[in-house]
């Protein structure tokens, strides 16, 4: 990747944390949820198609294409039901969940990469400790938010339910 290609990966990069964040901040299934979400899976297919030709380091593919992948299918995966609207009567809670993971990987992503530039830092277990902090802290938070989401669901459903 040349080097204004891996400035152009940063700034989506930056640019899907700052979607992101607007979207776990805002109320859920309005029009601004909608542009946010659009904007942050266009923002992560670029930040991703960049990881995916980052070569410089070792000149093969190597752990973090394997985790651009991942990154990828949780995209897709969350992204695909909320247009389809599919599967019926689950797509909400399929969206949810796989945008959630899919934030808690960016999240890993950065504090991976912002943590081995620490000086005196080891690059191996500082990249490895970091993932694996956000990713149980992400889970946590997962799994403690799944009640909310599943009233919010019956409480749509419920909502849009026709007479």
């Amino acid at each position: 990747m040349s080097g204004s290609a891996a400035y152009w990966h940063v700034i989506f990069a930056v640019l899907a944390l700052v979607f992101g964040i607007g979207i776990f901040t805002t109320r859920r299934g309005t029009p601004g949820h909608r542009r946010l979400g659009y904007c942050y899976v266009v923002s992560m297919g670029v930040t991703n198609a960049g990881a995916l030709s980052l070569y410089a380091r070792t000149g093969q593919f190597g752990p973090f294409h394997v985790a651009a992948l991942i990154s990828l299918a949780t995209l897709v995966a969350g992204a695909v039901p909320a247009i389809l609207r599919r599967p019926r009567g689950a797509w909400l809670a399929v969206h949810w969940e796989f945008m959630s993971w899919s934030f808690v990987g960016l999240l890993a992503a950065a504090i991976a990469e912002a943590s081995f530039r620490i000086p005196g830092v080891a690059y191996w277990p500082s990249i490895v400790a970091g993932t694996i902090l956000v990713f149980l802290g992400g889970g946590v938070w997962i799994y403690s938010s799944r009640g909310a989401m599943r009233r919010f669901i019956t409480a749509r459903s419920e909502m849009t339910r026709e007479p």
